[in-house]
């Protein structure tokens, strides 16, 4: 599974919209097909963000410049999010969209193996809903 806020080469595809502190970012989710092999990866492409406001940060005007600092201070946080962290906030809000408690560990589980095309291994699930449990 690949959780990118970037393009990628498409496998099986979604997209997730994450809004953190009102500003919203797309990643798209990727999933393979070979259950047997399946890995969860997350992939970071903020890079070309951060450099587009910190250039629109050097022209800025004096009314410009809070907000485009304070969309810069959001675009590091999230840059310094650990893989962990980043896939137990999808798995977190994934359970909590299909209107599941996080606690009822085997739903979680079940939300989290149909979320993902072709679906994912058990496995694989339970660990996503113990990292989220982890970080919550």
């Amino acid at each position: 599974m690949l959780l990118t806020d970037g393009d990628a080469v498409p496998l099986d595809t979604g997209i997730l919209t994450i809004e953190h502190e009102g500003i919203e970012t797309r990643r798209r989710l990727m999933f393979g097909s070979d259950k047997r092999q399946a890995q969860i990866v997350v992939l970071r492409d903020i890079d070309s963000v951060r450099e587009a406001v910190a250039n629109a940060l050097v022209t800025a005007s004096d009314q410009e410049r809070p907000g485009l600092a304070r969309a810069a201070a959001l675009i590091e946080a999230e840059a310094n999010q650990t893989d962990a962290q980043i896939r137990a906030r999808w798995a977190n809000r994934t359970v909590s969209d299909a209107g599941v408690d996080l606690r009822n560990h085997v739903e979680a589980v079940a939300v989290i193996r149909k979320a993902v095309p072709g679906g994912l291994r058990l496995t694989d699930a339970n660990r996503l809903i113990e990292e989220a449990a982890d970080h919550i």
